[in-house]
């Protein structure tokens, strides 16, 4: 039977699910939402932040030292001492495989089997000891692109080059030279974004070096981002950590959208935790006039302050939420209130911000996606029961300090909103064994009218689940830092990096079309760049840094083929350093397999 039609047909079940149980268990999961899943918002601040200054990239001068030693960027900061992070990760790994998984041969998968799209384009980026990008450990980055040009930002520098054919147009420039920084302070955890509306470029990055930190946003004056730029400070209001970027198309209050940011906020001298979001309007941004609009401090869920608040990304020149979205995988690392119980978790927050920076506003709500509790009687399919991902395996270092640090399982990497769904995915460990995965979901929002104006999040349909390799692939392997970007017929390619006891850690895709049966893949995927040696460089906590995250960029064209998806990962170079790649494929065609 067609699977888009068995598709069709679970949608339309949920559609009358919905109705007769409007009257009853609606109003049982909304008092149940709201008496022990309630969701606290904060009030909110104005925000004025002038430019800062004026710098075009091509007049910056390209570093030519080499870095001849490692500097270590502050490991990503957990709601929970050093000592019991660590004794979370030991206790995650589980035995070792009696005999190899599935995985990871997709490089070796005969053509007809596979549906992956092989990249049309892989280019070289910047590496560990690239000149002008300081050495810095790990390989935190943004990518952002468009019809001609890429922006790869790494820590802790910045790179364009040629979309057509990788060649380097300006840079690497070092952060703190480009964001106007002092020599020589710790600057990195970047990203990117490109709106392809306005054609501009997005690019942020943190100050490390000072408490309260300082986060600079960079956006180009004009679609060529070899040229000039305005840069903008702002103050995070104490040891901001992890800094997040999404963007909308269109506001209440400003017809081009608006750049929204986020991180998680520590005390400078204390572990007290909490979030920060800041949505500033488009408008006055790309002129120069000022991040302007408001910010909100400590979203929380049952009392306990969201972890990494990841604004989702509207690229789609088509796209026009009422609203803008934004989501937060429970953790291990920050345990909520009916998400995570006895060390395992479920699910996902959605936040809805209307009229964040116009008239009647802001408007909150959130929604808990999650099997735990009577709130998400919309889905068809179940979200898994999810434990903190194990130190991964690598060739060269199947146990000890050697391991990749997998991090915990907060969202990494972008979140997009496509054709009325939300996309995202984490890394995430199922069961019992050494490996783990990557936790992909697919979630389309309702909005009530309890508001007058349809501005309400109060339930959705989850209409994709995949828990990718999630019991470990390969040999006691894992892929890990994981994220996917969405095309407008919902087909999908994710980038993550994979290693196992046969394998150094290496970047690999994989793509997923829309009519593929829900809640599983075609296939393992491609690598894009294969490891050549053992990965071990240990920071002062005993952590073997690994990139927090991946990259990817979402393409608009307008031809007739269909959208092409571009990414980055990183992989270990024959020297034992990060390196990083980046590639291009896509559904251009019709007769692939899967349909």
């Amino acid at each position: 039977m067609n699977p888009r039609f068995l598709r069709k047909a679970a949608l339309m079940l949920s559609a009358v699910a919905v109705l007769l149980l409007s009257l009853s268990v609606l109003t049982s999961a909304q008092q149940s939402q709201s008496e022990k899943l309630k969701y606290q918002f904060p009030t909110p601040r104005e925000v004025s932040v002038p430019v800062a200054s004026e710098v075009n990239l091509s007049d910056l001068v390209v570093a030519a030292e080499v870095p001849t030693s490692v500097r270590f960027m502050p490991p990503v900061r957990v709601n929970m001492s050093e000592e019991m992070y660590r004794l979370l990760k030991e206790q995650s790994a589980g035995p070792s495989n009696v005999s190899p998984g599935e995985m990871p041969d997709a490089p070796a998968l005969p053509s007809e089997l596979r549906d992956t799209p092989v990249a049309v384009k892989s280019f070289p980026g910047v590496g560990e000891f690239t000149a002008g990008c300081g050495g810095f450990i790990p390989s935190d980055g943004g990518f952002a692109v468009s019809s001609l040009y890429l922006v790869q930002v790494a820590n802790s520098c910045i790179e364009v080059e040629s979309a057509a054919n990788g060649a380097v147009l300006s840079g690497p420039i070092g952060l703190n030279t480009f964001f106007g920084f002092t020599a020589g302070h710790v600057v990195g955890d970047p990203r990117a974004l490109y709106d392809w509306n306005a054609n501009r470029f997005i690019v942020i990055a943190e100050d490390f070096s000072v408490c309260p930190t300082i986060l600079g946003v960079a956006v180009s004056k004009t679609a060529n981002p070899t040229g000039a730029w305005f840069v903008y400070k702002l103050n995070m209001g104490g040891s901001g950590d992890f800094p997040m970027i999404g963007q909308t198309l269109q506001e209440f209050g400003d017809v081009k959208g608006a750049i929204y940011l986020s991180w998680n906020l520590f005390g400078c001298t204390t572990n007290s935790f909490t979030n920060v979001v800041v949505i500033a309007g488009k408008t006055r941004a790309f002129s120069g006039a000022g991040l302007v609009g408001t910010s909100f401090t400590g979203i929380t869920f049952g009392g306990v302050p969201l972890d990494a608040i990841q604004p989702v990304s509207v690229t789609g020149r088509g796209d026009r939420p009422r609203t803008e979205f934004l989501v937060s995988a429970a953790n291990n690392s920050n345990p909520l209130p009916s998400f995570c119980s006895g060390g395992s978790c479920n699910g996902y927050s959605v936040l809805s911000i209307a009229h964040g920076i116009g008239a009647g506003g802001p408007v909150f709500s959130g929604f808990a996606v999650s099997s735990f509790n009577g709130a998400n009687f919309f889905s068809f399919l179940t979200l898994p029961t999810y434990t903190l991902p194990p130190d991964a395996h690598q060739k060269g270092a199947t146990s000890g300090a050697c391991r990749i640090d997998t991090g915990d399982n907060h969202i990494g990497g972008e979140a997009y909103y496509q054709s009325g769904s939300i996309y995202l995915a984490h890394s995430a460990r199922v069961g019992t064994s050494v490996g783990s995965g990557t936790h992909i979901s697919q979630f389309q929002p309702m909005l009530s009218t309890s508001d007058g104006i349809a501005t309400i999040i109060n339930g959705g349909i989850l209409q994709n689940d995949i828990c990718f390799a999630c019991t470990g692939q390969g040999l006691n392997g894992s892929n890990y830092y994981g994220s996917i970007i969405p095309d407008p017929d919902g087909n999908l390619t994710m980038v993550y990096e994979f290693s196992d006891d046969n394998s150094f850690p290496g970047v690999a895709y994989l793509s997923d079309r829309v009519s593929f049966p829900r809640g599983s893949v075609h296939d393992a995927g491609v690598f894009l760049a294969t490891g050549a040696s053992t990965y071990c460089q240990l920071d002062r906590f005993g952590r073997n840094r690994w990139g927090d995250y991946t990259g990817n960029s979402p393409t608009v064209v307008t031809s007739p083929k269909l959208t092409p998806f571009w990414f980055w990962g990183q992989f270990s170079d024959g020297l034992g350093n990060w390196a990083t790649r980046k590639g291009r494929n896509g559904y251009t065609t019709v007769n692939q397999v899967g349909d």
